[in-house]
């Protein structure tokens, strides 16, 4: 009688650690991962590929294309699982140069070079918000060339880093048309090309 009593505790016992142990995966595999804002997406990543042509007001030019993008989710130990995209850009000026972009806990989603303070963030925000060294100035509507840009948000930064750039205009779908450098060039979009194929 004990042997059986014995052998049904065992089995009770193991019986809860199986569910316990299953509860704890399925928790694990449902956990909500922090993406990367649809928004921040829209105007800042982009598929390897895709190429933006810039001139300054002395008509040099300045070819800039993404030559990798690696998207990852981020195990975290302390918190939510999140998403983080790598992207490494070539510029036949500066070389090449790696970026990423990512959500934090207060929801503001960025994009940054690695050197440097965010070329852009996207939250609930306001005119004026600063993040990081980088101010959001609102929404402004551009010409270009003769091309036209409704609703560019307009970003300045205030990092003295020479690579930063100053004053950045951000279009939906196209990503950065125009901006001034730490040398007070200014640089117009003239020519792009989005890659559409999925990253």
């Amino acid at each position: 009688m004990d042997t059986f009593y014995k052998k049904m505790r065992i089995i009770s016992i193991l019986g809860i650690f199986i569910l316990f142990n299953n509860a704890n995966c399925s928790k694990k595999e449902t956990e909500p991962v922090y993406y990367i804002s649809d928004e921040l997406k829209s105007y800042v990543i982009f598929n390897k590929g895709s190429f933006w042509i810039y001139q300054n007001q002395n008509g040099i030019k300045d070819t800039v294309s993404i030559t990798n993008l690696n998207q990852v989710i981020i195990d975290n130990p302390h918190g939510q699982p999140f998403e983080k995209i790598f992207i490494t850009k070539s510029s036949t000026i500066t070389g090449s140069e790696k970026f990423f972009s990512m959500c934090n806990y207060d929801r503001y989603c960025f994009y940054s070079s690695s050197i440097s303070t965010p070329y852009s963030f996207f939250c609930c925000c306001e005119p004026n918000t600063k993040y990081s060294g980088l101010t959001y100035k609102g929404v402004v509507d551009l010409t270009i060339h003769n091309d036209y840009f409704p609703e560019a948000l307009y970003f300045v930064s205030d990092s003295t880093h020479t690579k930063s750039l100053k004053d950045l205009y951000y279009a939906k779908n196209i990503g950065l048309i125009k901006y001034n450098d730490y040398e007070n060039n200014e640089w117009d979009l003239i020519k792009y090309i989005i890659n559409e194929n999925n990253y």
